[in-house]
């Protein structure tokens, strides 16, 4: 295998690896020599749930770490523990390594000052495709500092996980606001965030002018009757979601029926995810069979 690889020449080396994305874990040293070694490949960097573990106390100042090998930890009998991410590697990371289009940050409670910080890397990073900060107690000010990045034409995210945060209503309204501008995103992930019917409408307002989203996660969140009436009038004009799901959202047969309806209007929606407690079966099976293919419970 060797031997037929180093027969290929440098060019053609290159032109494979810009196809391949390489997954380095956790290991932020790897990141740097693997991309001066090759130069045109795509990494992915795992920081799951990496910055603290439980029962141990950050004892270094984190901005004194230059990789995640020079965070020293000690041990406590307590249960409780401090987590301190070490934001200023990652912000390091996104200014200097143009290679790293996949970065997962979930699990480490961020919160928005070190949220803002990413965000101010963002708006200089132009390479990172996906982005996952599910778990990280995001609030509004978070959201708001995100979106600002995400509202230019250079930066290409295509995948955002924002799931198991704190945006509400204020959060929500700045990432809405993103999305009439946004022209990358595909894939965004909102769930259980806290977004109510008031979201709903701006959401919907936005779905009316993107055309580049695919797939939208509200899963777990409290939209109720009203705004699925707002979100089905949003679907009516949009013609580029592919997946919408609003399961947990206590819709009820009235919000249900909004959605419903608009899926005879809107043909490219193909998967709308709902309840169980949302649409009887009995219900279901009275339905259009080109509308009864794309709902799921």
């Amino acid at each position: 295998m060797d031997i037929l690889w180093n027969s290929l020449s440098s060019e053609l080396q290159n032109k494979i690896f810009e196809y391949i994305v390489i997954d380095i874990g956790d290991d932020t040293t790897a990141l740097r020599e693997w991309s001066l070694l090759i130069p045109f490949a795509k990494f992915k960097l795992d920081l799951k749930h990496t910055f603290a573990t439980p029962d141990r106390i950050l004892i270094l100042d984190s901005s004194a770490a230059e990789t995640l090998d020079d965070l020293k930890f000690q041990g406590t009998e307590s249960n409780k523990y401090v987590r301190t991410p070490n934001v200023e590697l990652v912000v390091k990371i996104l200014m200097e390594e143009p290679s790293l289009v996949t970065l997962n940050l979930s699990e480490n409670k961020i919160g928005d000052s070190g949220i803002e910080k990413l965000a101010n890397a963002l708006k200089i990073n132009t390479t990172l495709m996906h982005l996952d900060l599910n778990s990280n107690r995001i609030g509004p000010v978070g959201a708001k500092c995100l979106a600002i990045p995400l509202k230019s034409t250079s930066f290409r995210l295509v995948t955002l996980n924002l799931q198991c945060n704190f945006i509400g209503d204020d959060g929500c309204s700045s990432v809405s606001e993103m999305l009439k501008t946004n022209s990358n995103l595909a894939k965004l992930d909102l769930s259980f965030n806290k977004i109510t019917a008031a979201s709903a409408k701006k959401l919907a307002e936005a779905l009316t002018v993107n055309d580049t989203l695919r797939r939208l996660s509200l899963w777990g969140n409290y939209i109720g009757p009203a705004g699925a009436k707002d979100l089905a009038q949003g679907l009516e004009d949009n013609i580029t979601l592919l997946v919408l799901d609003l399961t947990a959202n206590k819709l009820g047969s009235t919000g249900a029926k909004y959605l419903i309806r608009s899926l005879e209007t809107n043909k490219t929606l193909s998967e709308l995810c709902l309840s169980h407690k949302d649409i009887k079966k009995q219900h279901r099976r009275r339905l259009p069979r080109f509308i009864r293919r794309r709902i799921r419970t």
